[in-house]
């Protein structure tokens, strides 16, 4: 795998993992858990569709 896809890979880890954070500290509870798994669900396409 490219190094492109790894850092892209890790930053939008970090990002799900911060949504998960800031809803499970009640902020936006709806928006912060959608957006997560849009983002889990977009990334896993993005790389089944890459591999």
């Amino acid at each position: 795998m490219a190094a492109g896809s790894w850092i892209r890979f890790l930053i939008g880890l970090g990002l799900a993992l911060e949504s998960i954070r800031l809803w499970t500290g009640g902020l936006s509870s709806n928006i912060a858990l959608v957006l997560a798994i849009l983002y889990l669900i977009f990334t896993a396409a993005f790389f089944i569709y890459r591999t």
